[in-house]
């Protein structure tokens, strides 16, 4: 597909010409509350062969939400890289990405990617963390 690819954890807004191979391991609707003519936003976490982890996030006004599907491998190219400042994050990258009309996803197979995308961590710390965090937390 593409000649070279970046990995998640390199992701920054220093360049806008990062290439990546990910599966969608989560994705979930957010309403569009400002724009109420466009459907729900789309929003997601991707996963690369080295375990790093983003955020991403597609408006609903882009039809590009529709090819996107959980647990798929994607070859993504030209979307924006953003501060990741959101009050609860999915991810503990400090960037986050957005799709936009010039983003470019190709489907394909990749068996090295994990499906399931899990980072387990001991107990203790969830209950350390979970109350002062800014990240999400599964108990």
């Amino acid at each position: 597909m593409y000649s070279k690819y970046d990995f998640i954890k390199d992701l920054n807004p220093s360049k806008e010409e990062w290439r990546i191979k990910a599966r969608v391991v989560r994705t979930w609707k957010v309403p569009n509350f400002q724009q109420k003519i466009f459907d729900d936003n789309v929003e997601m976490i991707l996963l690369d062969e080295k375990g790093g982890r983003v955020h991403a996030a597609i408006k609903g006004s882009l039809n590009i939400r529709n090819k996107i599907h959980e647990g798929e491998f994607y070859f993504i190219k030209k979307f924006g890289v953003g501060l990741n400042s959101r009050s609860f994050r999915p991810t503990k990258h400090g960037y986050c990405l957005s799709f936009n009309l010039r983003t470019d996803v190709k489907s394909s197979i990749d068996s090295a990617i994990p499906t399931n995308g899990l980072d387990f961590v001991d107990f203790d710390i969830i209950e350390k963390e979970s109350s002062d965090s800014p990240y999400l937390v599964g108990l």
